[in-house]
Parts: C-alpha cells; structure tokens; sequence
C-alpha cells in the first residue's frame, strides 16, 4: 500500500465514533440519576426526575466501574480476539454481541429511573428494586461495551500498515471526538424532551455506526495460529503494560 485509503479509515472510524457517543452520554447523565433526590444535589441543581439519593463519593466509585472493566476485562478480550478464528474475522464476533447488547443495556438505564415515583426520590431504602434492575443495566452496558471495544480499536492495526498507523490514529481520534460532541450537544437537546431521548438516539447510533464497520470492513485473512509457543498469561500483560515506558497503551485501556 503506497498511500493509506483514507475512506476506509473513515469508515473504521464510525466504530470509535459510536463508543464515544455513548460514553458522552452516560458520563453527562448517569450521576444525575444517582444523585437527584440527594439533599446536596437538588440545592445546586434544578431536575424533573426522580433519582436514588446516592452521595457524591458512592456516585464516583459506580462511576469508575467502566475504568476498572477496562482494566481487567479488555486486555484479556484482546488475546480472545487475537486467537479468535470465524468466518466472520477475528474482531467482528467481538462487534457483533457487544454493540447490541451494550446498547440494550444503555436504553434500559433511563427507564429504570422512570421506575421512581418523584416523591420518593432520594428514598434509597424504598427503591431497591428500581436500583438493583439499575445497577444491572449500568452493568450489562459497562460488560458489554469492553467486550466489543478492545477489538474495535484492534481493528486499525489490522488493515492499516505500520507506517500510515499515526497518520489513521488521527482520523480515528477525530470522529471520536465527533462523537463526544454529538453526544453532548444533542444529547443536552434531547433530555430536555425526555430523559429517555439521549440513550435512544445514542444507541440507534451506536448500532448503525456499529453495523457499518461490519458491514464495510473486511477484515484481513488472519496468519495461523502458532500453538507451539506457550501464550502469554493475562496477569504478565497486564505488568509489561504497567511497567512499559511507553504509557499510551495504558490510557488507551483507561
């Protein structure tokens, strides 16, 4: 390859585009609906939903679940994938189950919320049951994005040769933040219509951006798996990620 095909970089690009929406979204709106009905919260800010009274501490850390998937989940994912042989490719089984299911579990978020009478809001103690079908919403999202977004990402090294890998980085980094702005900016639009809007067009989104990269990528014959050589383990990755100089790997699982 002489010049790198931008169009298929651009196209590649959605799958980053549509990950990113739907992090914009619910990093803008998820601690709102943890938060509303907490005493502090509803001084300072002004909302028409009833929510689970969660202190700021406790919001944070539900918050922070998605890093700590990242973590553990997504490198393990990576060697899935690396080993991986369909007629599909290696990465696309990868897509194909973690987009919808993720986005399933990212438009159920607002309607458990809906499930809170308003004046109960911040009642914890009576809302177990919305709270615990919440969590595991919140849950089914963060599983299913990690498992879908280590080889969406791996895809680029795939088909891009090395020395275009800076210049597609770039594009892909770009319709990544195309995302984040759809997501903030329409998203803020949407809510105001209705705390459900911004999940539903986010994960319609999603699924598109998703099928696209399915549909229009075709990924390279993958080389044939050496089963001589002993792999590595998860735990040794994971260290020679730490302990590498280079820490770019590392925010990119972050």
């Amino acid at each position: 390859m002489k010049k790198l095909d931008y169009g298929r970089v651009f196209v590649l690009g959605f799958g980053f585009l549509g990950i990113s929406l739907l992090w914009a979204v619910y990093n803008a709106y998820v601690p709102l609906f943890l938060q509303a009905g907490s005493e502090k919260f509803d001084a300072t800010t002004t909302v028409t939903f009833g929510g689970f009274g969660l202190s700021a501490v406790v919001t944070g850390f539900i918050m922070s679940l998605d890093n700590i998937a990242a973590v553990f989940i997504q490198p393990w994912i990576g060697m899935k994938s690396d080993r991986t042989r369909t007629r599909w490719g290696r990465r696309m089984p990868y897509i194909m189950v973690g987009a919808p299911l993720s986005v399933a579990g990212f438009i159920a978020i607002p309607y458990m919320v809906k499930l809170v009478p308003v004046e109960l809001s911040g009642q914890l103690s009576q809302l177990k049951v919305p709270f615990a079908l919440l969590i595991l919403a919140l849950g089914l999202t963060l599983l299913a994005a990690a498992i879908y977004r280590t080889p969406a990402i791996a895809l680029m090294p795939d088909i891009v040769p090395s020395k275009f890998r800076s210049q597609a980085n770039g594009i892909i980094n770009l319709m990544g933040g195309i995302g984040v702005v759809i997501g903030l900016f329409a998203g803020g639009m949407l809510f105001d219509i209705d705390i459900a809007m911004p999940f539903i067009v986010g994960g319609a989104v999603v699924l598109i951006s998703s099928a696209i990269v399915v549909f229009a990528i075709k990924e390279p014959e993958a080389p044939p798996e050496d089963t001589s050589e002993k792999q590595n383990r998860l735990l040794d990755n994971l260290r020679e990620v730490w302990h590498d100089d280079d820490r770019s790997v590392l925010f990119l699982l972050l």
